[in-house]
């Protein structure tokens, strides 16, 4: 295996961050931003902010330590939270690699890494940070797009199934997993969702559905049991979509993953219940 922990020379990649709240946007990109190198004095970061107030230029280690309060709770172990650590950096200077050309790096939620600025303070946090400055892990010499999640249930997805760039990663492939049990989210149930909402959420993806929604059911399962194709019938119809895409529309906080099933209840109601929290992909 080609994948290892590597100490990098984080110059013109990562010596900052464009960070973008949920709310704000910024544009800019470091001149020169390329594959990992030396930093011979700070590297500057230029940006036109659209929402002030919502957009900052991070230094990386700062960033994490804020990114350990807002992802993980910070009475774990130390050495859970140098795991952490590197794999949050990894992902970052993943992103920044990636994103070159785009208006800014990361999000401060989930869409990319959840950022909490007044936690980076955290002896704790820094402490990690510190003791694995400049770790990441790499995939043919360059940093992997280390994703990570809070539960999968017994068994990791293939990071194909997820992500495009996860497909031809072979760390990122599946694999079974205990070490999670103990999560309150290893299993789930009792997630209702209204007819009516079911239908509004296909509405929002551009698949409506003619008639009242009478049926979800998993149309194709990869090995980690997660619904990569999902039908939704009516009496009228159906809509068959991605499972990420009826996850998303109906919320990521609501339906845990998309290790699930669902029943009627009633005339006008499902229940999900299902295992694991999270897209399943990478560390758990």
């Amino acid at each position: 295996m080609d994948t290892r922990a590597s100490r990098l020379g984080l110059g013109a990649v990562c010596a900052a961050l464009v960070l973008v709240s949920a709310l704000g946007s910024c544009r800019g990109s470091p001149p020169g931003r390329g594959a990992p190198g030396p930093l011979a004095a700070p590297f500057p970061i230029r940006s036109a902010v659209a929402h002030s107030s919502d957009a900052v230029v991070v230094p990386l280690e700062d960033y994490l330590a804020g990114v350990l309060g807002g992802e993980v709770p910070l009475s774990w172990p130390a050495d859970a939270l140098r795991a952490q650590a590197v794999a949050a950096r990894t992902y970052a200077v993943h992103q920044a690699l990636a994103r070159r050309a785009a208006p800014y790096d990361v999000t401060a939620d989930t869409r990319s890494q959840v950022w909490r600025p007044g936690l980076a303070g955290d002896p704790r946090a820094v402490a990690a940070v510190r003791e694995t400055a400049a770790l990441v892990l790499a995939w043919g010499g360059s940093p992997l797009a280390a994703y990570y999640h809070s539960t999968c249930g017994g068994h990791t997805a293939a990071g194909g199934t997820v992500f495009d760039e996860g497909a031809a990663i072979p760390p990122l492939a599946g694999v079974p997993c205990e070490d999670c049990r103990g999560s309150a989210y290893y299993r789930w149930v009792g997630v209702r969702v209204e007819a009516s909402e079911l239908a509004a959420a296909l509405a929002s993806l551009g698949l409506p559905l003619a008639g009242t929604p009478t049926a979800v059911d998993p149309l194709e399962t990869g090995p980690d049991g997660r619904a990569t194709r999902v039908r939704v019938a009516s009496d009228r119809g159906e809509v068959d979509l991605p499972g990420t895409a009826l996850r998303r529309a109906l919320g990521p906080e609501r339906l845990r993953s998309t290790r699930f099933r669902a029943r009627r209840e009633g005339a006008s109601a499902f229940v999900f219940e299902g295992g694991g929290w999270g897209h399943g992909v990478g560390l758990c």
